[in-house]
């Protein structure tokens, strides 16, 4: 298994990118600071995602 020191390191490895809502991103009350980070550099980069619910 190959260590990656930020999720960054995988922006430009893969198209598209599938997240689990509920600890993920939020936690049922506020969304994730770096999960918001994370979805904002996807957007910048021209990636698609999605979230599961």
């Amino acid at each position: 298994m190959k260590n990656i020191s930020s999720f960054k390191d995988l922006v430009d490895k893969y198209d598209y990118f599938l997240f689990d809502q509920w600890g993920v991103l939020h936690n049922g009350q506020k969304k994730f600071g770096k999960a918001e980070e994370c979805l904002k550099l996807l957007k910048e980069r021209n990636k698609e995602s999605s979230a599961n619910f």
